[in-house]
């Protein structure tokens, strides 16, 4: 346990909380660090705490850790000690799925907010945007936080993403003053933006059916994309009913041809990531096929 316990303070990285001192707590660590050959369980650990395992916990032993569903593992170096964070409640699992599904419903209110002839409808509007914006972040937080992701989850999450900013993108040039360039200002990169939502996506879709889908993950120059729209699209719609141009409206118009630009950007870092794989099946279907 000595030898166990400084090699542990050895390691780089973050500070450690301390583990529980309890002698079942200390026995169940030492045969992680024996390396078992097949996972024990566990229970409540004696002393408890935030420096304790709670519920039924699994030590995995080819890895050093002890995890369980709906818990944090916290990373370590080697074979040290297995901290984990409390379990989450079965009620509060399924929060991730249940915000995402929310960002679908709202569209329908977002609608028909949009055209509807009262002077606090716009701010009303844009409200019900930004808490579904809030929300995109949140379900995703909460979701790596707690351990629940799933597929269908991650299938809803872009999905909902899409819906209600696709939404918005088509509703904003039909609200511009007559007679101003408004419309062509707003027409523009809410195309350039909806197609490429399209390409990418169909890119995804194929890349996976090669088992590449990987390469074509979301990179940091489409979470600026994704966070300028967002941003973009309440400043629109707040201001885009006003009799007046005002300073609001150009800084959401600027966001919006800035978000613009980042789409084609990202756009074409994952058309480069994928080329070998787009070019390797347009050599297969230019090929003939092979005599019977």
């Amino acid at each position: 346990l000595s030898s166990l316990a400084a090699r542990d303070m050895r390691c780089p990285g973050p500070a450690r909380r301390r583990a529980p001192a309890s002698p079942l707590g200390l026995f169940c660590l030492w045969c992680v660090g024996l390396g078992l050959r097949r996972p024990a369980p566990l229970f409540l650990l004696a002393g408890g705490g935030r420096g304790g395992l709670s519920k039924t916990t699994t030590l995995d032993p080819s890895r050093g850790t002890a995890y369980s569903a709906g818990t944090r593992v916290l990373t370590q170096c080697g074979r040290g000690v297995a901290q984990t964070a409390p379990i989450v409640p079965p009620h509060l699992a399924a929060l991730p799925n249940l915000l995402s599904l929310l960002r679908v419903l709202a569209i329908v209110p977002f609608v028909a907010l949009f055209y509807f002839p009262r002077p606090w409808a716009p701010n009303a509007c844009g409200a019900i945007f930004g808490l579904a914006s809030f929300t995109d972040w949140l379900d995703g937080y909460l979701a790596r936080r707690w351990r629940v992701s799933s597929p269908f989850g991650a299938f809803l999450d872009p999905v909902a993403d899409k819906l209600i900013v696709g939404a918005a993108l088509v509703l904003l040039p039909t609200c511009a003053a007559a007679g101003r360039c408004h419309i062509a200002l707003l027409a523009v990169p809410a195309v350039v933006l909806t197609l490429r939502e399209i390409l990418i996506s169909a890119l995804r879709e194929w890349m996976a059916t090669q088992g590449k889908r990987d390469s074509v993950q979301v990179g940091w120059v489409g979470k600026c994309k994704t966070a300028c729209v967002m941003v973009s699209i309440v400043l629109l719609l707040v201001t885009c009913r006003a009799p007046h141009r005002s300073a609001v409206f150009d800084a959401g118009l600027a966001l919006l041809h800035l978000s613009a630009g980042l789409a084609v950007w990202s756009g074409a870092i994952y058309l480069a990531a994928a080329w070998p794989a787009l070019a390797t099946g347009w050599s297969q279907s230019a090929s003939p096929p092979p005599a019977a």
